[in-house]
């Protein structure tokens, strides 16, 4: 009713969306395409009308808990939802187990320098960088062993616990501050180098002398 109330009194001061619905109608009226705009009084004898009214008066009679969103911060909240909702599903799943509580990238990307970096990472994450043993696996080697220390040379092994990266090893937890010891579990490493900036720049600094592919 307040709508057809506002077209039948219109002027300049009418709201932009009363403005446009006019000048729609007026360019069909050119067209001489006859529109008629009726008023239809409540919920009254029209089914889905009365199912809508219905829902709503049960909605408002229960101790539903509704969150109201306002329209600009829709797509906030959408992204918020879609967050939580993968989160809970990676921690419902085996993977979470293996390789811990993954860091979001939208925390460590500002600490890349580049988009090689930022693979690099993900792969480290995810064990999924190419070492022998992910190669025999796939494979591509015939021996996905150690030859130093005669154990799966797999991306675990290389950083954390090789003989031949010792000093390697020992430089970063200088650089870090930390005890060698803290670092003998791969998601409590994973966990400290994607603490801050200066943890990932210091391994970065030293991933070169790593005999990773």
């Amino acid at each position: 009713m307040s709508v057809l109330q506002a077209l039948t009194n219109l002027s300049i001061k009418s709201h932009k969306i009363i403005l446009r619905l006019a000048a729609k109608i007026a360019i069909r009226e050119k067209f001489h395409q006859n529109i008629v705009l009726l008023w239809t009084s409540g919920h009254a004898g029209i089914k889905w009308n009365e199912k809508a009214d219905t829902l709503a008066r049960r909605v408002s009679k229960s101790d539903l808990n509704i969150q109201w969103v306002t329209t600009e911060n829709i797509i906030t909240q959408l992204k918020v939802h879609s967050g939580n909702h993968t989160d809970a599903t990676y921690r419902e799943s085996k993977y979470c187990a293996t390789l811990g509580d993954i860091p979001s990238i939208q925390t460590i990307a500002p600490w890349l320098k580049n988009r090689r970096e930022d693979i690099i990472i993900a792969r480290i994450i995810s064990r999924m960088i190419i070492t022998p043993t992910l190669l025999h696996k796939f494979g591509l080697n015939d021996n996905p062993l150690c030859s130093i220390c005669k154990c799966d040379n797999s991306i675990e092994h290389i950083l954390l616990y090789c003989r031949k990266y010792s000093l390697i090893r020992q430089s970063l937890c200088r650089h870090l501050n930390i005890n060698l010891a803290v670092l003998s579990i791969f998601k409590s490493f994973i966990s400290i180098i994607c603490s801050s900036q200066r943890a990932i720049r210091a391994l970065f600094s030293l991933l070169k002398f790593f005999d990773i592919f």
